[in-house]
């Protein structure tokens, strides 16, 4: 007899990550986009940052919806934190026109 599971385990995270530079001010800003096995999971609203600000805002909001376990040892570097708990990580990062950044969605 077989038992059909229904916790399947996540294989990837996909982030994709917008950035905007506002020259009148001299700031910049960003949104992201998170997906896990390939769907679409939640986005992240335009938000002051720059550098890895994107990337880090989204995996903080994947420990916050428990889609990954919050990590425990405040020094490791995220991209050990996924390797750590068997899942692939990709990301990429967009410099785009402020019109083009993510609109808030609501997590599907």
């Amino acid at each position: 007899m077989t038992t059909k599971t229904t916790n399947k385990a996540k294989r990837s995270v996909f982030i994709q990550g917008r950035t905007w530079f506002d020259r009148a001010n001299g700031n910049t800003y960003n949104t992201a986009a998170v997906f896990v096995d390939g769907k679409f999971k939640f986005s992240l609203g335009m938000e002051y940052g720059y550098g890895d600000t994107w990337k880090n805002r989204a995996i903080d909001a994947l420990e916050e919806r428990g889609i990954i376990p919050a990590h425990t040892d405040g020094g490791k570097y995220w991209i050990s934190r996924f390797t750590d708990i068997g899942l692939d990580f990709y990301s990429c990062e967009q410099d785009v026109k402020k019109n083009q950044l993510f609109k808030d969605q609501d997590e599907n």
